[in-house]
């Protein structure tokens, strides 16, 4: 004998539905709520840790180095926090020797200066009367000391090897420079004339 299966009285289901629709209806809204809540929590965290990849990404890239030469207390490559001044990589080189050219680092050097990632700064040292300590000197230019590219003169630029009066006036028109290396790319010099250069110059 086969057993019946329970026969489902639809009017009492919808009675039960329409008793209990109130806490049905706040049970609803209460799930939908929370649902909102988990996905705006997930978002702002997923945020946070994009966030914080890319300050340490910026923190990495913060830095750039820069040699400094000539006439300083300690010489050499320095790392520095980006947007240093020329005047916090003397600092931290130590200083001027005694012997620097304060003349030419007054007239030619702005300490207030941002520092390029790369960049070389040379300060000269002055050479007393009679004691040319090995250098030669031609008028008041002295031969042996870097020649800054974007403070020397025509006629300082014209003793470069390979550089005449037009490619000196073409470094000239072609300043500021931020990198030796932008004497090629504004085609102020060729490559060959570079490659002859790039020993006997400096940005400051």
């Amino acid at each position: 004998m086969e057993k019946e299966e329970p026969i489902v009285n639809s009017d009492k289901i919808y009675d039960l539905l329409y008793f209990y629709k109130v806490p049905l209806i706040f049970a609803l809204l209460a799930i939908f709520l929370l649902g909102g809540a988990l996905l705006i929590w997930r978002s702002n965290n997923q945020s946070a840790k994009i966030s914080f990849s890319q300050e340490e990404g910026a923190t990495t890239s913060s830095k750039i180095k820069a040699d400094i030469e000539g006439a300083i207390v300690r010489p050499g490559v320095y790392e520095l926090m980006s947007g240093s001044r020329i005047q916090d990589l003397l600092i931290m080189a130590g200083g001027l020797l005694a012997n620097a050219d304060r003349e030419w680092v007054d007239k030619n050097l702005n300490q207030a200066a941002k520092i390029v990632d790369g960049a070389k700064i040379y300060i000269p040292k002055t050479v007393a009367q009679g004691e040319l300590g090995g250098q030669s000197v031609l008028g008041d230019k002295k031969i042996g000391d870097l020649i800054s590219v974007n403070s020397a003169s025509l006629s300082e630029l014209d003793t470069l090897p390979g550089v005449g009066p037009v490619t000196a006036q073409k470094i000239i028109d072609n300043r500021p420079y931020q990198t030796l290396e932008e004497l090629v790319n504004k085609k102020a010099v060729g490559q060959s004339v570079f490659e002859k250069i790039k020993s006997k110059i400096s940005l400051y």
